[in-house]
């Protein structure tokens, strides 16, 4: 949740992440994903909604994709003995400020106009607050509601997830909503398993004949179509 002043009262942020449906990332293949974000102003009466309707909901959602940070991290884990080392860097940017405009996709972006949404409609995980704010003010309640949701692809290249005896490397998608205000900002972490595509390593030993190498097995190429939500976050600043 976020306020607009210190003693303000609450509004609520969602934001969903969501990728396709497949238990890996693949390497050199577009991955589809939508970005979601949904705000909510605190609860008011329908008519008190009336009379400001004109004014802008706080807060407000991204009106473009690149005020979205959306970044590929990898965690890299090194050990020596009786050593341990690790080393964090983000290797490729998807959306923000720091995305070369000669490198970047086409994002589809939907912005509605924002709605009144009834106290009813909101998630039973808030039931308790919502029949306390109705039978406080005996009178009908609810909150502006808006949305924004980005769609487009990235395709990654880069060493694939792995783990070895002394070496441990793995990957999170990252995404990074800010929002007016000290603090009210949003970050949501997504670990993610990234491969090759090659089910056996390659064998070492080297051949003295001439014959053609034999051709590998490897998986058709991934097609992705579908996307489901695979993280979501509600966050609550004090």
């Amino acid at each position: 949740m976020t306020r607009r002043g210190l003693w303000g009262e609450y509004s609520r942020v969602h934001v969903e992440l969501a990728l396709s449906d497949i238990p890996v990332l693949p390497l050199f293949s577009d991955i589809p994903y939508s970005i979601t974000v949904t705000t909510s102003t605190p609860p008011l009466s329908r008519a008190h909604a009336s009379e400001h309707s004109s004014k802008p909901v706080f807060p407000p959602v991204p009106r473009k994709a690149q005020e979205i940070d959306f970044i590929l991290h990898r965690f890299l884990k090194l050990r020596a003995r009786l050593s341990t080392r690790k080393a964090n860097n983000d290797v490729m940017t998807i959306l923000g400020d720091k995305k070369e405009e000669t490198n970047q996709v086409a994002v589809e972006s939907d912005i509605p106009d924002k709605k009144w949404v009834p106290l009813a409609s909101i998630p039973a995980d808030d039931k308790h607050e919502k029949e306390k704010e109705t039978s406080e003010q005996g009178e009908e309640k609810g909150s502006w509601v808006q949305r924004a949701t980005f769609q487009s692809r990235f395709r990654l290249n880069c060493p694939p997830s792995f783990v070895v005896a002394n070496i441990e490397c793995s990957y999170s998608l990252i995404v990074k909503v800010p929002f007016p205000g000290i603090g009210n900002s949003l970050k949501l972490e997504v670990p993610v398993t990234i491969t090759s595509g090659i089910a056996d390593p390659l064998p070492q030993e080297q051949s003295n004949s001439n014959d053609d190498p034999d051709l590998l097995d490897l998986p058709p190429s991934v097609s992705v179509s579908s996307l489901f939500v695979i993280a979501c976050l509600t966050f609550r600043i004090p």
